[in-house]
């Protein structure tokens, strides 16, 4: 087993700590690269650390925050937009991090972001960073008359953008579109970061909701999507991946990496995580040999991790096993975490922010970035859940 240096981890997380709170505080207040991230990742080295300065530094960031939702109209999404910081501040008031009262920043923006919902899926973005299902989701943690009839709307819309597969009249998928080679096309996405995945998570997450137990609907989409999925398996004796990242008219890309953002390994873990009963007495068994062909894939230049962002990095991986890990005590998955984790601890990028820079492709190549999704925050959140594997109520704001 590889062995963690605990110390190691530490001496970083106070490097990053000690970085966030030494520059500007940050104008753009999104969750996944902007200041609310940081502040989530301050909170939760406040309470590891047991650190009262770090907690009072989080006081400004907050007021910054509110300042800037009265002040300007923002995005909706989840990942860039007013949803995620909302989601953000709900979250730390339920986990006693601070005692605020949502009631008003509910009223001044359900409205809102309820209109963006339905305007995205009408126009076909489900996305879940940027779209739709980012915004229902967020809803979805709140159980009253108005939202669950946002979500009702929402999920009848949804139910009219699936695709039926010609050979099968019980298999379907949702089209979305993506970015490649300077154009967007359409494609049946797998991923969870922007495809079917982040669907099935939110879809089963309602059926957990009491309005929406028994709803044959949500249970249709479920099934036809998931039928869809068996339906355009890779040929594992030559593909490494099960799934594809996405499969379209013109452009397929079969071999899927692993990262949260894509692949075999997060598409794992949301079946794993099926509350529904049915769901997950049938995909238990499929969802674990998902995530053992994944152990094999441990060259890094193969799988193109570069860098050791969450979204499509080491630290993510690490994340991702330890979830596997605590889902089904298998000590193989976090022998894997340990292996991603030294490999993110390891990262030595001499210009980067603590030594960790953000690769973004042959376009973008090298970034600096400070943010949850992509940069030290959420680096430094993923080194906290080391020192506590279970203090990660975090990252339900990653689907997991």
């Amino acid at each position: 087993m590889n062995k963690i240096d605990h110390n190691k981890i530490e001496n970083k997380l106070h490097e990053i700590k000690d970085y966030l709170l030494g520059k500007k505080i940050k104008k753009d207040i999104n969750l996944m690269d902007g200041l609310t991230g940081e502040v989530l990742f301050l909170a939760y080295y406040s309470k590891h650390f047991k650190d009262e300065q770090v907690y009072e530094s989080i006081v400004p960031r907050l007021e910054k925050i509110f300042h800037q939702i009265n002040i300007s109209q923002h995005q909706p999404s989840f990942a860039t937009g007013i949803s995620g910081v909302i989601w953000t501040i709900e979250h730390l008031c339920i986990n006693d991090f601070i005692d605020f009262d949502m009631i008003s920043l509910y009223e001044s923006t359900d409205e809102y972001l309820y209109k963006s919902m339905i305007s995205f899926i009408k126009d076909n973005n489900y996305d879940y960073l940027h779209g739709a299902l980012g915004i229902a989701n967020y809803f979805s943690n709140r159980n009253n008359v108005k939202t669950i009839s946002y979500l009702n709307e929402f999920i009848d819309l949804l139910s009219e953008k699936i695709v039926m597969n010609s050979e099968s009249v019980n298999s379907f998928g949702i089209i979305s579109h993506v970015r490649s080679k300077g154009k967007n096309i359409g494609v049946y996405n797998f991923s969870l970061s922007h495809g079917m995945t982040s669907v099935l998570y939110f879809l089963d997450k309602c059926l957990s909701i009491s309005e929406f137990e028994n709803n044959d609907k949500i249970k249709y989409l479920i099934d036809g999507i998931l039928a869809f999925y068996d339906q355009n398996k890779n040929d594992i004796s030559i593909y490494d991946s099960f799934y594809p990242s996405w499969i379209g008219k013109t452009e397929q890309i079969y071999n899927s990496r692993i990262g949260w953002c894509y692949g075999d390994l997060s598409i794992a873990l949301i079946l794993l995580k099926f509350k529904s009963y049915y769901l997950k007495k049938k995909y238990k068994n499929h969802a674990i040999e998902l995530i053992d062909n994944t152990l094999k894939r441990l060259n890094p230049e193969k799988e193109n991790i570069f860098d050791a962002a969450i979204c499509h990095g080491s630290s993510g991986l690490s994340l991702l096993y330890d979830d596997a890990y605590l889902l089904t005590n298998d000590t193989r998955y976090l022998t894997a975490s340990e292996y991603w984790l030294n490999h993110c601890l390891d990262e030595k990028q001499s210009e980067g922010i603590c030594s960790f820079k953000t690769y973004f492709g042959t376009e973008l190549k090298w970034s600096n970035r400070e943010g949850l999704l992509e940069g030290i925050s959420g680096i430094g959140l993923v080194l906290l859940s080391k020192l506590n594997i279970k203090n990660v109520q975090w990252k339900e704001c990653l689907m997991l």
